[in-house]
């Protein structure tokens, strides 16, 4: 897997990345920092949570990069450029029980009402905003809907368009598709 990284580093050069379910330990995530080389820089969620929840990477010759919140589904970091443009980025790795990101649609609305600049949500959101977004598994209830179209709606965040596939992972099967 960390060959399949190196390689899509390098291929998209990305200048900040975050990594979700990386699974890193304390003493895996040292021998990554220094496989990465010099010129990233890092935060993780380590300590909030089970290990390696999400992991933040940036360059740090193009970004200088500070916690605003680390909780154990989101880690929100303020950036800012050579160039002087600042923003803020929440990477989201949320959990499987719809009862167990009540907390994390929370901290989200929480973190909307602090943030003034240009701000940025990813991540797996485990949820879903419309039965359009979801293949197979049981039927979802407008219930099961409410509490994230809630945060989205009440955060003042808004989906963008997305390129490459729509689907990513099928229930059931633990396979890529």
């Amino acid at each position: 897997r960390q060959f399949d990284l190196h390689n899509l580093m390098a291929s998209h050069k990305p200048t900040i990345a975050g990594l979700l379910e990386n699974k890193f330990s304390d003493s895996s995530l040292e021998l990554f920092k220094n496989q990465a080389g010099a010129q990233w820089d890092m935060e993780h969620n380590i300590s909030q949570g089970k290990k390696g929840r999400i992991l933040v990477l940036w360059e740090k010759n193009i970004w200088e990069g500070t916690i605003l919140d680390k909780k154990d589904q989101q880690l929100t970091m303020f950036f800012k450029n050579v160039g002087g443009l600042e923003l803020y980025i929440t990477f989201v790795y949320a959990k499987n029980l719809a009862s167990e990101r009540t907390e994390l649609w929370k901290q989200i609305i929480g973190l909307s009402r602090q943030i003034t600049k240009p701000w940025l949500v990813i991540g797996d959101f485990n949820a879903v905003l419309t039965t359009k977004e979801r293949i197979g598994g049981n039927n979802l209830t407008v219930a099961q809907l409410a509490e994230f179209n809630e945060c989205v709606l009440e955060s003042g965040l808004l989906e963008t368009s997305h390129t490459g596939l729509h689907f990513t992972w099928k229930s059931g099967k633990g396979k890529n598709i």
